[in-house]
């Protein structure tokens, strides 16, 4: 990967998780056409694709939990198709490198979870209708949009590719754009099977997993238990010399030889913080 300003030109990317999780959700594509060729008109009625794979909140009370993870493989035709691959390629495979596949993994399946319950929580509360039916995947890409724009949140959006470019758009931004895009669908009433919410649910996830493995800021619980601890006091009583010296120089030789992938935890917050330091914050 090598920088060309704000942006990137990345090479031989290596995501087989997101590869895995284009290739089972294009599968399920291919699996529901030729569930509805082989069934009758009135089996398509009765049984669908959707009644089999998708979440419904009534018939999740009754016991029937695992559509809770199953509706991802529902798809609403080609161009939602379409919309999964491209997130999966924008924003899987740029992430995927950074925090690791499990990660990656981990994090689409609590998205596609926390999305699914909270769409289930708002047809019980009256905010959506009480039977609403929930599939398709775009909760677990939106799940990654939070993690992407809380680990590049500079980096131009596309700018691995040169057909993807969107302008002066950084990803800090896109999870704002993500956000006020759910909230307006929701409003709008209009396709609520495709889980507005739950995409935006999922958005939340995404962020706050991605905080909790040490990218971005620290959430308030983590500021609270960091409140007393020595090392941090010791680090913010450090000039900038003594802290470059002592604490950021070692992270990025490590960076240099083993790459970003390899920080702890408190690494990557400690590297967080250095820009906080620099400016004076």
């Amino acid at each position: 990967m090598r920088s060309t300003g704000n942006s990137y030109q990345a090479t031989a990317i290596r995501a087989p998780a997101t590869k895995a999780l284009a290739v089972l959700w294009s599968v399920a594509a291919v699996l529901q056409v030729i569930f509805w060729l082989v069934q009758t008109p009135e089996q398509r009625e009765a049984y669908s694709w959707a009644a089999v794979c998708g979440f419904s909140w009534p018939e999740f009370q009754e016991g029937r939990w695992w559509p809770l993870f199953t509706y991802v493989l529902v798809q609403g035709g080609f161009w939602h198709w379409w919309a999964v691959m491209l997130g999966l390629y924008a924003f899987g495979r740029s992430v995927e490198p950074i925090i690791g596949s499990s990660n990656l993994l981990v994090a689409s399946i609590l998205g596609t979870a926390v999305g699914g319950l909270v769409h289930g929580l708002a047809c019980q509360y009256g905010a959506l209708p009480a039977a609403q039916p929930l599939w398709g995947a775009l909760p677990a890409v939106l799940a990654l949009v939070g993690v992407y724009s809380t680990v590049l949140p500079g980096w131009q959006v596309g700018g691995s590719s040169r057909w993807l470019r969107m302008g002066s758009i950084r990803a800090r931004e896109v999870g704002w754009i993500a956000a006020g895009g759910c909230v307006l669908w929701w409003r709008s009433r209009w396709g609520g099977s495709a889980g507005p919410l739950a995409m935006l649910a999922a958005l939340c996830v995404g962020w706050v997993y991605t905080r909790v493995l040490g990218f971005g800021g620290t959430l308030f619980y983590q500021r609270m238990l960091r409140r007393d601890d020595p090392h941090q006091r010791r680090i913010e009583a450090m000039s900038w010399e003594e802290f470059l010296n002592v604490e950021l120089n070692p992270i990025l030789e490590k960076i240099a030889r083993r790459g970003i992938k390899s920080l702890t935890r408190a690494e990557r917050q400690t590297l967080q913080y250095s820009r906080r330091k620099l400016e004076g914050w």
